[in-house]
């Protein structure tokens, strides 16, 4: 039983750090896309407008997919502790 819930416990910190390093990233690339709008919204740097369009755009595809693994990861944490229950309550009935 103590192996068990170590290995969780170890799985559970490796899908943290996964987490956490994931939402540092979309913090910058929030801090990213705060600058490409500023650079769109200023009308002294419409040379660079072009360019700055197509950064901000694949910097929303990040920001999704960013958002989309932050959820996978959060419901894997959610299905580990539910499956350690789940064998928990085995070792109980055995």
């Amino acid at each position: 039983m103590e192996d068990l819930d170590t290995q969780l416990s170890h799985a559970r910190a490796r899908t943290m750090l996964q987490v956490r390093k994931r939402l540092d990233r979309r913090k910058k690339l929030h801090d990213e896309i705060a600058e490409f709008k500023t650079i769109l919204a200023d009308p002294a740097r419409t040379h660079e407008h072009a360019y700055t369009a197509k950064c901000l755009a694949k910097a929303a595809i990040l920001d999704e997919k960013l958002s989309l693994l932050i959820q996978k990861h959060l419901r894997h944490l959610d299905l580990q502790e539910e499956s350690l229950k789940l064998q928990f309550q085995l070792l109980d009935t055995l």
